[in-house]
């Protein structure tokens, strides 16, 4: 077979060029990020810092509102909007050590495309966070104010939930056991039924129960792996590959790519 002049060197050299915008983009990404951050921490007194120029005056206010109806259930929210550079979920590590969030703190971060929740006081409830994301996005459809509301409420939701479980766990005594025992049961019943939605979205025709299924198993994946000093890196790609799917992709492309997260959130899984 003949190999035209240049082809295998120009295939080399289109290939490494590829690779120099693929790191300029995310370098600029990390930038953005980095920026975004300072400017968060700067304004974090205000509660509500819209860097992604998402709310409008009213938006605020609501907002605000928001804020101060979870500080009456003992939580301190904070809402964060972020430009289409930034992946919501790259920004939660950074803030989390900027801000020096404890338990009784709700940050939840937006952009036009996806949102992430972190609640320190809900670690290691990845399934839950996960729902609370999934059944918030009919208000995120609304607007980015009524998708913060909305996953805020449930994330406080799970809070108390959670604290209710301890305090009883606290209480229980000798009996703490079988307490326990039918809270690990609640939980697994969360998660089969998490991975049940998961598997009929995907069964269904169609992008658009795709692109939902496909944005939960990175929401997930985001949850995951903000606390490893591993899962920066891990999450950046899914976010990179969802990123390009989300906007050119078809029915095959979302299929694989939910392949592809099904596998990291598997090996991710067995880091932890």
């Amino acid at each position: 077979m003949t190999r035209s002049a240049g082809g295998l060197p120009g295939l080399l050299g289109a290939l490494g060029f590829a690779a120099l915008v693929v790191m300029a983009g995310v370098a600029r990404g990390e930038e953005v990020a980095d920026a975004v951050a300072r400017q968060v921490a700067a304004g974090r007194d205000s509660g509500v810092v819209d860097t992604g120029s998402l709310l409008s005056a009213e938006d605020v206010a609501a907002l605000q509102a928001a804020r101060r109806e979870l500080a009456s259930r003992g939580l301190r929210a904070m809402f964060v909007t972020v430009p289409d550079a930034v992946a919501p979920g790259q920004l939660q590590g950074r803030l989390g050590e900027m801000l020096g969030l404890g338990p009784d703190d709700l940050l939840l971060v937006a952009s036009r495309t996806s949102a992430h929740c972190k609640a320190p006081a809900l670690r290691g409830d990845t399934e839950a966070l996960a729902k609370a994301f999934r059944e918030s996005k009919a208000d995120f459809a609304l607007g980015t104010r009524a998708g913060l509301v909305a996953l805020a409420s449930r994330s406080a939701e799970l809070v108390a939930r959670r604290r209710a479980r301890e305090a009883t766990l606290a209480r229980a005594g000798a009996a703490g056991l079988a307490v326990l025992i039918l809270a690990g049961g609640a939980l697994l019943g969360l998660r089969v039924g998490s991975d049940a939605a998961r598997r009929a979205a995907a069964e269904s025709a169609g992008r658009e129960p795709l692109l939902d299924s496909v944005s939960l198993s990175l929401y997930e994946l985001a949850v995951l792996t903000e606390e490893q000093a591993w899962g920066h890196a891990v999450y950046l790609e899914a976010w990179r590959r969802y990123g390009e799917v989300r906007r050119t992709g078809g029915a095959a492309e979302l299929e694989e790519l939910g392949r592809y997260l099904d596998e990291t959130l598997a090996r991710s899984r067995s880091r932890l």
